[in-house]
Parts: structure tokens; C-alpha cells; sequence
């Protein structure tokens, strides 16, 4: 989970800058990896994700769980072949 995550570098920013391979970036506020079960995925079912997979990492909000997820403004926050995370 984000928030583990979070928790295991004592991050104290209230952002987080996702930089994607193809230099797609976008501000996470640190907000929705406390209040939501965000998941940074560097797997799938067992085996890394690989970059044509959406590897290295997959930011994931749980679309399923909370309907109000269900928006442009979160989709964009939804990341993938993430290549570096930068504590704001």
C-alpha cells in the first residue's frame, strides 16, 4: 500500500510528483494514499511487471471499491510504468 509506503521513509510532504517513462507527470496528494487503499504494484501474480505490462510500477486506486474514484481528475492520478516518485 501507498500509505506503507509512506509510513517505511517517514514521508512528510503533502504531494507526490509520479514521473512516468514517457515523461507523463502528475502530482498525488499524499492525502489519497491515507484515505484510500492505493496501491504501488510492482507485480502481477507473483512476477514483476515488466514495462510492456505497465511495469515498473502501476499506481492502482480502488476504482471497485469507491464510486467516486470514478473520475478524470483521479484517473489521471493512476499512473503506470512509473519511474520515479518524488516526496513534495
Amino acid at each position: 500500500l501507498g500509505s506503507a509506503l509512506l509510513d517505511r521513509v517517514g514521508a512528510t510532504g503533502t504531494s507526490l510528483r509520479l514521473v512516468a517513462l514517457n515523461d507523463y507527470a502528475v502530482d498525488v496528494p499524499v492525502e489519497d494514499l491515507r484515505k484510500w487503499p492505493v496501491i504501488l504494484a510492482l507485480k502481477n501474480n507473483g512476477k514483476p511487471m515488466s514495462i510492456r505490462d505497465k511495469g515498473p510500477i502501476f499506481i492502482i486506486y480502488p476504482f471497485d471499491v469507491d464510486p467516486s474514484l470514478r473520475d478524470e481528475r483521479i484517473f489521471s492520478r493512476s499512473a503506470w510504468q512509473v519511474k520515479s516518485i518524488e516526496v513534495r
